[in-house]
C-alpha cells in the first residue's frame, strides 16, 4: 500500500479540496485559544459556568417545554416528537 498524493488516482475519484477559509478560521480560533492564559480571571470563569448553566440547560428545557406542552413552538418535522 502506498501513498500517493498526485492529481491522478488509479479509482478515478476528485482529489479531495480544502476549504481554505474554514481552515483559517480555524487556525485563527484555536491561535487564539492559546492566548487564553494570559487573559484568565476567576471572575470571567464564573461568568462563563453560569451563562453555560443558564443557555443551556435552562434555554433547552424552556424550548422542549413549549414545544411539548403548548406545542407553540414550530420546528421542522424531523425534530417533533408527537
Amino acid at each position: 500500500m502506498s501513498i500517493s498524493f498526485d492529481q491522478t488516482n488509479p479509482e478515478g475519484r476528485q482529489p479531495l479540496k480544502l476549504d481554505w477559509l474554514a481552515v483559517a478560521l480555524f487556525s485563527l480560533v484555536h491561535a487564539l485559544a492559546l492566548l487564553a492564559p494570559w487573559f484568565f480571571s476567576w471572575s470571567a470563569l464564573g461568568v462563563a459556568i453560569c451563562l453555560h448553566w443558564l443557555c443551556g440547560s435552562i434555554g433547552i428545557c424552556l424550548g422542549y417545554h413549549r414545544l411539548l406542552t403548548h406545542r407553540s413552538l414550530q420546528v421542522p418535522k424531523g425534530y417533533d416528537l408527537n
